[in-house]
C-alpha cells in the first residue's frame, strides 16, 4: 500500500483518499530495481495508472489504513486473485517473498556485526520461514495461496506462526501457521478470509 505525494496530484486532488494507492507490479515495486515503474490502482476510485517510484512519499501498512480503504483494499487483492491462474499465483507468491525477503536484508546492512549478531535468532527465524513458504509451493492449495497473497507482508505475518510449529514437519508447520495466522486474523482484525483449506497432492 503506497501514499503518493500531493506534489504528484492536481490541487483539486488534495485529498487523502486521493493518496492511497495498491501497487500490483513494476521494478518500481522492487528497492533493489534499477527501474522505476509501478503498475497501481487508487482506492478511492478505483484509477489505474503507472506511478515512479519517486513519485511516493512511503509505504503504509494496513493495519493503519481506515476502514474502508482496507475494505477496498481487501476487496481489490481477491478480485485479482481470483483472475489469476494457478501458475501466476505461485509466481507472485515467491516474488512477494523474496521481495520481502530483499527489504529484511536491506535492513541489516545498516546495522553493525555486533548488531546482527544480537539478533541472529530473528534472522535465522526469517530465513527459515522464508525456505519453508517457497518449498514444495505447488502442494498448497488454491485457498492457502490466495490467504498469503492477501497478507501485507507474508514473510513478516508468518515467522512467528511458523517458529511456533518447530516440532512438526515442515509442510505440517506451514499448514498450521496458516491456520493459525487466519483464526488470529478473524479475531483480532475482524477481516474476512477465504476457506483454511489445505495442503494436497495434486
Amino acid at each position: 500500500m503506497l501514499v503518493l505525494s500531493p506534489d504528484t496530484l492536481k490541487e483539486s486532488c488534495w485529498k487523502p483518499e486521493n493518496q492511497l494507492w495498491y501497487a500490483h507490479d513494476g521494478f518500481g515495486c522492487s528497492p533493489t530495481a534499477i527501474g522505476r515503474s509501478i503498475r497501481c490502482t487508487c482506492l478511492n476510485d478505483e484509477e489505474m495508472a503507472r506511478w515512479n517510484r519517486t513519485d511516493f512519499t512511503g509505504v503504509l501498512k494496513e493495519e493503519f489504513l481506515p476502514d474502508w480503504a482496507r475494505e477496498k483494499l481487501q476487496e481489490l487483492k481477491l478480485n485479482k486473485l481470483q483472475q489469476m491462474s494457478r501458475s501466476e499465483k505461485e509466481q507472485a507468491l515467491a516474488m512477494r517473498i523474496n521481495l520481502a525477503w530483499d527489504r529484511y536484508e536491506m535492513s541489516l546492512q545498516t546495522l553493525s556485526v555486533s548488531e546482527v549478531i544480537d539478533q541472529i535468532a530473528d534472522v535465522s527465524a526469517v530465513w527459515m520461514c522464508r525456505d519453508a513458504l517457497l518449498k514444495d509451493m505447488e502442494l498448497y492449495s488454491d485457498e492457502q495461496l490466495i490467504f498469503l497473497l492477501s497478507l501485507f507482508d507474508p514473510l513478516d505475518q508468518m515467522r512467528d506462526h511458523l517458529a511456533q510449529e518447530q516440532e512438526a514437519d515442515q509442510m505440517e508447520q506451514v499448514n498450521d501457521a496458516i491456520r493459525c495466522l487466519q483464526k488470529e486474523l478473524q479475531e483480532s482484525q475482524k477481516i474476512k478470509t477465504p476457506g483454511q483449506g489445505g495442503m494436497s497432492m495434486k
